[in-house]
């Protein structure tokens, strides 16, 4: 029994020492990554890697045949870089392959592998596997602005509109982290002086909002209460927004974009009856309409234009009348020359056309009733000093008459 045991083992022993032999004396292929560009890979986009084959064996290595094989999430993109061989590749010497890859779009963040296959003349029949490492990170914002609602739709100086974004997470299974979404709101000073300042002051809390965590696929709201300066200018202000979070691998993104946000209040023009001389004796004269902006916004480019009516007929030369701007607080008149075919009530229509301060065209209509006196303002003055002509003539009249009288009773 211990002859057999010992038998045994003498050819154990030789066994090993022949394998040692024979491996020392074999070629030994090594792949690693030599580099890829761009650094790192981005999914749904292609990548370009370099791979260096290493014999680190002690035999020349002959007849490599190496084939790519396409294997999540990596898929070669030329067919005629599928198998690539190499005749011999002397001991310690290394050799270059580059595969242009394309990545799945749905690629997870971190390092996959590309997968290669092998086999040599000094192997005849065996086929082995060899991995090699690729880095796939996202260097684009996954996390969309889908949607932005102001409500109401525009701030009027003084008053409150609430903001409203909505963000989502375009990743594709990974979640994104402590997003933090900021409101550029804050005034540009240097020393004493203050270069910009946005007309815009967050109300009831700060200009930054967060969460924790948005889900693949998901949209989470940050809202906003903004007020506007009370004598804020009209105008659409580019807001910046400020984005930053960071995904499951630990990797922190920011960005930066424009949003929007108008200020303006609805135009508040009146149109009044500021004089006219027409009188039931004189049915024909002047009349001027005023056109008042008793809104906080300017307006713009204003034509007035007196339409048509059955209670008048117009004399002047031209219906309509070149106004331009009238600002807030202020007035224009524009005058017509009209005769009153009604004695009692004449109907002036008016059609106001004119931009507000956001340069949107608005046309509003009046209807102007206007009372035909019996005797006008003006007229009224002019009687007043008739009749004072009048009265002092007669007075000077009965002056001269009773010193004339007198002179003849002196004769």
């Amino acid at each position: 029994m211990k002859k057999i045991i010992v038998a045994m083992s003498i050819m154990l022993v030789l066994l090993l020492a022949a394998t040692s032999v024979s491996a020392q004396n074999s070629p030994v292929l090594r792949y690693s990554l030599s580099t890829q560009e761009p650094m790192p890979a981005e999914p749904g986009r292609p990548v370009d890697v370099w791979v260096t084959v290493q014999n680190i064996g002690d035999r020349d290595a002959r007849d490599i045949e190496i084939k790519f094989v396409d294997s999540f999430p990596f898929r070669l993109v030329s067919e005629q870089d599928r198998v690539k061989t190499i005749s011999v590749l002397g001991t310690q010497r290394d050799y270059a392959l580059r595969y242009r890859v394309m990545v799945a779009s749905d690629a997870p963040e971190g390092t996959s592998s590309i997968q290669l296959t092998y086999k040599m003349a000094d192997a005849p029949g065996v086929e082995a596997t060899a991995r090699v490492p690729v880095l796939v990170q996202t260097s684009r914002a996954v996390l969309h602005v889908s949607n932005i609602v102001l409500e109401p739709e525009q701030l009027v100086p003084g008053g409150t509109s609430e903001l409203v974004l909505s963000l989502k997470n375009l990743a594709s299974g990974e979640s994104l982290r402590d997003v933090t979404v900021a409101l550029g709101l804050n005034p540009i000073i240097a020393g004493n002086t203050v270069l910009a300042d946005i007309p815009i002051v967050p109300a009831g809390s700060t200009n930054q909002k967060s969460v924790n965590r948005i889900a693949p696929g998901q949209t989470s709201e940050f809202r906003f209460n903004l007020d506007a300066y009370p004598d804020a200018d009209a105008g659409i202000y580019k807001v910046p927004m400020y984005i930053a979070y960071t995904n499951d691998a630990g990797r922190f993104f920011n960005q930066t974009t424009i949003i929007g946000v108008k200020i303006n209040d609805e135009p508040d023009l009146a149109v009044l009856v500021d004089n006219t001389d027409l009188h039931v004796d004189r049915m024909t004269g002047e009349i001027v309409f005023s056109i008042v902006n008793k809104g906080l916004a300017d307006v713009k480019l204003l034509t007035i234009t007196l339409e048509e009516s059955d209670d008048y007929e117009l004399i002047s030369a031209s219906r309509s009348v070149y106004i331009g701007n009238i600002f807030s607080d202020d007035y224009q008149t524009v005058r017509y020359r009209v005769k009153a075919l009604n004695s009692d009530t004449v109907l002036f229509p008016i059609t106001l056309e004119y931009r507000d301060a956001l340069n949107n065209q608005r046309i509003e209509t009046f209807n102007i009733q206007h009372e035909v006196c019996d005797v006008c303002e003006n007229d009224g003055a002019g009687a007043g000093v008739v009749i004072v002509v009048v009265l002092v003539l007669l007075i000077a009249g009965i002056w001269y008459y009773r010193k004339r009288k007198k002179r003849r009773s002196e004769e």
